[in-house]
């Protein structure tokens, strides 16, 4: 099964907001400032269950990750 069969329209923010700004896997703070850089600590979106796994787009499925976590995580289900 490929590709999300379910799509949420939602601000990514929102996800950020209910995780406390912390990655959800090593829980390292992941600045507000630092969404869209390089920065190893820097926010991003992450499907728990990979949409290339047939996850969905969704809130539930979502997660703040740091930017080295969601990197070393790639598409896995783990």
């Amino acid at each position: 099964m490929r590709g999300a069969s379910y799509f949420e329209s939602f601000d990514p923010f929102e996800i950020f907001t209910r995780d406390d700004w912390h990655c959800k896997i090593c829980g390292c703070v992941t600045p507000q400032h630092e969404r869209g850089s390089y920065q190893d600590s820097a926010p991003e979106l992450d499907h728990i269950i990979p949409i290339s796994k047939g996850g969905c787009h969704t809130r539930d499925n979502t997660q703040c990750l740091c930017r080295k976590c969601n990197r070393d995580k790639s598409d896995r289900l783990d």
